[in-house]
């Protein structure tokens, strides 16, 4: 099963793009790409911070880019990644073992690994964006972790000019989190076509929240990784022609 002719409106931000739009077009896809979200890094003070660090956590791939100064300074016994594609970029940082979620790599099936179940008294920072859930840090503290959260960067709405797309058919978009579906929403609502058009979406938390949004079809990424959204793109494409 091929996208061919298939134009894909991807929205991740923009130094995250390319492993997805590679994706697409190398089936045979065109993907057009709309940054909703834009990554603005922030500086963390290392005395708020424990001075032994039993897990670091952390939330994606920018958490690990923008924590990328403070780590050699820190005493951390084990890094953890929820998802695929932040072990990776993880891993080529260290030659540590990483604790990773497993499929479909979320917080979720992070907090189903066996060393996670009792954290009676150890230090556990969450590196990760500004805002977002609570769910990881709540639950952790349920089995006894000191929780605290290092803010290495936050998410904006960024101004771009969207006119362009005017002169695009989308056919399919791809959206892979909650703030960047109300973002697209936002940036877009003066455009008709985008009520009609279906959504693939990293989660099924995204997913649920895409339904709020749209009574168009929403397809979920069975594994929150590229990887995932392009499978759901070609489940779209089979249906699409059944």
């Amino acid at each position: 099963m091929q996208l061919d002719g298939v134009n894909v409106l991807v929205t991740r931000p923009k130094h995250q793009a390319q492993a997805l739009c590679d994706l697409i077009q190398q089936h045979g896809g065109h993907a057009l790409l709309l940054p909703v979200l834009e990554i603005i890094p922030l500086s963390i003070q290392q005395e708020n911070l424990p001075k032994q660090i039993d897990k670091a956590i952390f939330i994606s791939a920018n958490a690990v880019q923008y924590s990328l100064p403070y780590l050699d300074k820190l005493d951390i016994k084990q890094l953890v990644a929820i998802g695929k594609k932040t072990a990776e970029v993880l891993q080529q940082q260290t030659e540590q073992a990483i604790l990773t979620a497993s499929a479909p790599y979320h917080s979720e099936a992070l907090l189903q690994h066996a060393e996670l179940q009792n954290l009676s008294g150890q230090n556990v920072v969450i590196f990760r964006g500004q805002g977002g859930r609570d769910l990881l840090a709540n639950a952790l503290s349920q089995r006894g972790a000191n929780v605290t959260y290092a803010n290495v960067y936050r998410r904006q709405q960024p101004n771009v000019d969207t006119t362009w797309l005017n002169c695009e058919k989308v056919d399919i978009i791809t959206v892979a989190s909650g703030e960047s579906l109300q973002n697209l929403f936002s940036m877009l609502k003066e455009q008709q076509w985008l009520t009609t058009t279906p959504l693939v979406a990293m989660s099924q938390r995204v997913t649920d929240l895409a339904h709020q949004y749209t009574k168009q079809m929403v397809y979920t990424a069975p594994v929150a990784s590229d990887e995932g959204l392009l499978a759901a793109l070609l489940q779209w494409k089979q249906s699409a022609i059944s």
